[in-house]
């Protein structure tokens, strides 16, 4: 199914009438299903890894972080301050890595199938102590060393299914995808650079979620002034100073 090129124009106008200045956009965290659901429910985007293609020029194969743990210890007999380490070990290799993803990285190196509440909530308290020190920043739910260069744009094609949902996919991340793609092609079509952006990422066929976040996150470039939206022939291109 095409996208909606009214949709993707609605985006931008909601965007341009909010305040300046960018705001994170995925949902809070403790609006998202706990990860016990998240790890059974079916793939919210839909892809084929049957075929490999190849990798963009500026994106790389999502690689997970593997944990050393403490042996023969209990995840919540671990204190904030041991598990903060381990904490930033995965956001200092995944960074931007949405909370979820820290918890599934910890309690996976546990040997423990599911995240419950309290595995939840302790991580979440390692990163607020992470905060504290200034080691690491977020945006939304996401998470990333501080000072850090950005991530190349990260394959989904093979990573755990969790890892595909367009929600663990963080706003930065969108924004390099469509940045890159803009600076390649200099004029693109909207519907074409949505089917682009989702293929950057692994993904054959652009979900409904995946499609809402690509343009809302689309709508936001241009709102800050880094893409130019000609809605007459429903196309993007690099914002020129004459069009400033």
């Amino acid at each position: 199914m095409s996208p909606d090129p009214s949709k993707l124009l609605a985006a931008i106008k909601d965007a341009q009438s909010k305040a300046a200045g960018p705001k994170a956009e995925p949902l809070p965290d403790d609006e998202l299903p706990e990860l016990e659901e998240l790890d059974s429910v079916p793939e919210i985007v839909t892809t084929d890894i049957t075929e490999v293609t190849d990798l963009s020029s500026n994106a790389v194969h999502y690689k997970e972080c593997v944990l050393t743990v403490p042996f023969r210890r209990d995840l919540l007999d671990v204190s904030v301050v041991e598990l903060s380490r381990l904490a930033f070990s995965v956001i200092e290799a995944e960074g931007p890595v949405h909370t979820h993803e820290v918890a599934r990285r910890i309690r996976e190196a546990f040997g423990l199938q599911k995240t419950g509440r309290r595995v939840l909530a302790h991580v979440r308290s390692a990163l607020e102590h992470l905060s504290r020190t200034t080691a690491v920043v977020s945006d939304g739910a996401f998470w990333s060393v501080a000072s850090q260069p950005p991530q190349p744009i990260r394959n989904r094609r093979s990573a755990a299914l969790p890892l595909r949902r367009a929600t663990m996919i963080a706003p930065a991340e969108y924004r390099m995808a469509l940045s890159t793609i803009i600076a390649e092609t200099v004029t693109i079509s909207s519907d074409d650079l949505l089917v682009e952006t989702a293929r950057r990422f692994g993904f054959d066929r652009t979900g409904p979620d995946l499609k809402e976040a690509i343009e809302r996150q689309a709508a936001t470039l241009v709102k800050l002034g880094q893409l130019h939206f000609d809605k007459n022939v429903r196309q993007f291109s690099a914002r020129s100073s004459d069009t400033q």
